[in-house]
């Protein structure tokens, strides 16, 4: 006698994208997390028992839940708690924005010392130019205030950030008008920003529950999240541990993390069906909007206002740096992730890697 089905889905355009039949089919059967059968709504009732959830899709389509292949889920989990900046069309709906979240203790942190956080403006939307220590000033003072770009490349901060870290930052990374830093940081600047405004355990749970919902409604069941100096792991485990984590995530820890990973003994695809370890994630260069990524030739508009006449962006990793990297993390029977813009970045970091990796053993 065949064995009931968990979940039986009837009445729909079901593709499932894979096999020798493509469908649409009528319905679907799932029994322990799997489709056990494809077929029209009469055949898949034979399936149906005491305990099995029927849903009548009333002629929906159902689709192959998604994978997004490069995401940051503690980010996403930001965008929705904290002050998200991307419908912004001026400066001065950004600084109403963060405002609000200052001024509303259900949200952000709490705190008169706690950062105040935007992600995701694009001053491409109002034509000008990226968000000053000026403008954040507007909102706070006292707090540290920090507005991501959405290439999370660029990073524009208040007098407050200026004040207490830039000692910390690289000097040619922290933009000036005048010799005064303009509160634009790029690159290795933003990551003493990111360092200091990291979040503890508990805020990255509220962060990854928060992300893992907005993926849910949107049929993603699957990540690979790139993750440095976050809990995330943790949180991840935790929630798989305790049964509530509804995503599949593929961990790519960041190249800086590589010493810890190999001596925990993690390798590329162990862990749970539902965490495991990808890849080793590393840069080579940076991004168009930050005018980091490395070109080839000038930025067409090289030369113009502060920027150089020779500008062509920059190696955040150096490519003999990427190379060896790759060469140890091979070895040690890990994936890489390497993020590449620039035509430059792109073809230069490719031919050191594959001119220095050794042979392949297996």
């Amino acid at each position: 006698m065949t064995a009931e089905a968990d979940l039986v889905l009837t009445d729909g355009h079901i593709h499932p994208l894979t096999g020798d039949d493509p469908g649409p089919f009528e319905a679907v059967a799932v029994r322990d997390g799997r489709i056990v059968r494809l077929d029209t709504s009469y055949e898949i009732e034979f399936l149906e028992g005491v305990e099995t959830d029927v849903v009548d899709l009333d002629g929906r389509t159902v689709l192959p839940g998604f994978i997004d292949a490069h995401t940051h889920m503690e980010v996403i989990g930001q965008y929705e708690r904290e002050a998200d900046l991307t419908e912004a069309d001026s400066p001065e709906d950004c600084i109403d924005r963060l405002a609000v979240l200052r001024d509303d203790p259900g949200r952000g942190r709490e705190g008169t010392d706690e950062w105040i956080l935007g992600l995701g403006y694009d001053e491409s939307r109002w034509g000008g130019d990226y968000l000053t220590r000026d403008h954040l000033d507007e909102v706070s003072t006292d707090r540290p205030v920090v507005a991501v770009r959405e290439d999370m490349h660029v990073a524009s901060v208040n007098s407050v950030v200026l004040d207490r870290h830039r000692d910390e930052m690289p000097q040619s990374q922290v933009r000036t008008a005048g010799g005064e830093p303009t509160g634009v940081l790029v690159e290795d600047a933003v990551g003493v920003v990111r360092e200091h405004s990291s979040a503890d355990p508990e805020t990255t749970r509220e962060y990854i529950q928060a992300a893992q919902a907005y993926a849910n409604r949107r049929g993603v069941t699957a990540v690979h999240d790139m993750v440095r100096q976050s809990h995330a792991p943790r949180v991840y485990r935790d929630l798989d541990a305790e049964g509530s984590l509804t995503l599949r995530v593929r961990l790519n820890y960041w190249s800086d993390h590589l010493d810890a990973v190999l001596e925990t003994g993690l390798r590329t695809n162990h862990g749970s069906d539902r965490v495991r370890t990808g890849a080793i994630k590393t840069f080579t260069d940076g991004s168009i909007g930050g005018r980091t990524a490395r070109l080839s030739a000038p930025y067409a508009d090289a030369g113009e206002g502060d920027a150089p006449p020779d500008e062509r962006g920059d190696w955040v990793v150096d490519p003999d740096a990427v190379a060896d990297l790759v060469a140890r993390v091979d070895n040690a029977g890990l994936q890489v992730a390497a993020h590449a813009i620039g035509d430059e970045a792109s073809s230069g970091s490719r031919r050191r890697t594959s001119s220095s990796r050794p042979s392949p053993t297996s």
